[in-house]
């Protein structure tokens, strides 16, 4: 059991390390490029950014299906699937990645919109390639449980992120915003990417591409409705009340990724070997270990990003990037519904492993349809300004947590936590 803890610690301090300088990485370029850029253009920048969160529904779950199927088949000892499987999702992933650039640049000849934006399109066509690729490689990665590649991954992106983000958000403004972070995932990817040979004719063997969907498809939508339910807020922002106010809000979106940090370097750790474990044993009551450890390990790491974050980033905010502090009180809103959603992603995670996505997405779009409701009334009806998308948005958090939270231990927990 100690060496089991210890080679649990090292894994968690080395990926830690690698995702924590990653988002140090993002979070600096964004900080940066948002004092640089100003409100307005950095507003357009979280607008666009959309289009590359939602991109990623056009592979279809395929690439959320190598992460639960790989672990899986590893467990079940049958590496030739786990072969087939790599190579069907680096052939859907890269399509998929293709099409959407293609897609980006044809756009341009058909929106009317301003010329910063169709200058953009194009390069966030790009970044969204470069991203899906990344996203594969780091996929694979944490399948096989290889923390250790993962971890230099990360840190070789957010390495060439800070080395390029000055220079070239000085001489392009937003085009150079975009095109530093295409170098530096398209670089720190293929220093880490094992491509697989390509195989058009695996995508014909139905009995493995057609599970990576089935599977992957409700994970990918679940995924996707937790990125509505942490984004409808700024859609609603960017359509009622303008880019500008959603650059002020740029705060509540940059404290997001930082302090979900490390609760998600847990959920990478657990995640793969509850799967692998259901896998090899396909006995339910051998997961209660990974959810308590899940569950306590991203409470001790999340309220102490919480309190500096509450306590110490508005004055630095003040200091440094004065032009954003209207958007201070929203963050400060949003942080207190940040404090629920480790108890939901311990709780997903087992959903996930066992097959129970529907009850996964049930709450989810749920939750999406409260967070509308919630959001659009306080910014549209009752003038709340973006301080009103916050509580909207925080209110909803608390409620997606504990429901996901109750309905797995109602359904199954209850009756096999005691034992374990």
């Amino acid at each position: 059991m100690n060496v089991e803890i210890k080679r649990y610690f090292n894994e968690f301090f080395l990926l830690a390390f690698g995702m924590a300088f990653f988002s140090g990485a993002s979070f600096l370029a964004n900080v940066f490029s948002a004092k640089i850029l100003g409100p307005e253009i950095f507003g357009i920048w979280n607008f666009l950014y959309l289009f590359i969160i939602y991109g990623s529904f056009l592979h279809l779950g395929v690439l959320n299906g190598m992460g639960r199927q790989i672990p899986y088949y590893i467990g079940d000892k049958k590496p030739e699937i786990v072969e087939k499987i790599k190579k069907i999702s680096f052939v859907v992933v890269v399509g998929a990645g293709i099409f959407f650039f293609l897609c980006s640049v044809v756009s341009i000849f058909f929106i009317k919109t301003n010329y910063l934006i169709k200058i953009c399109l194009p390069l966030t066509g790009l970044l969204f390639l470069t991203s899906e690729i990344q996203a594969y490689t780091r996929m694979y990665l944490r399948s096989i449980l290889d923390f250790k590649a993962l971890s230099k991954q990360f840190i070789a992106s957010g390495f060439f992120l800070m080395m390029l983000i000055y220079p070239l958000v000085k001489l392009f403004s937003l085009p150079g915003l975009i095109l530093a972070q295409i170098f530096s995932f398209g670089i720190a990817t293929i220093l880490f990417l094992n491509p697989p040979k390509i195989d058009l004719a695996l995508l014909s063997e139905k009995e493995i591409s057609y599970p990576l969907i089935k599977i992957g498809f409700p994970i990918m939508m679940a995924g996707y409705l937790y990125m509505l339910l942490t984004s409808l807020d700024r859609w609603i922002i960017a359509g009622y009340l303008g880019t500008k106010q959603l650059g002020y809000y740029s705060l509540v979106i940059i404290t997001l990724g930082v302090i979900t940090l490390l609760p998600r370097v847990i959920s990478t750790l657990i995640y793969p070997r509850m799967v692998k474990e259901f896998g090899h044993t396909r006995d339910e009551r051998n997961l209660v270990c990974y959810v308590k450890k899940q569950f306590l390990g991203s409470y001790v790491v999340a309220i102490p990003l919480f309190l500096l974050f509450y306590l110490l980033f508005p004055s630095f905010v003040k200091k440094f990037m004065p032009a954003y502090i209207p958007g201070i009180e929203a963050m400060k809103i949003v942080l207190w519904g940040t404090l629920f959603l480790p108890l939901g992603s311990s709780f997903g995670d087992f959903l996930n492993t066992t097959g129970r996505q529907n009850y996964y997405l049930s709450v989810q779009a749920i939750s999406v349809a409260i967070n509308f409701i919630l959001t659009y009334t306080f910014v549209t009806k009752m003038d709340m300004g973006i301080q009103g998308a916050a509580l909207g948005t925080a209110i909803t958090y608390f409620f997606y947590s504990i429901c996901l939270a109750f309905i797995s231990w109602r359904l199954v927990l209850a009756k096999i936590w005691t034992l374990y």
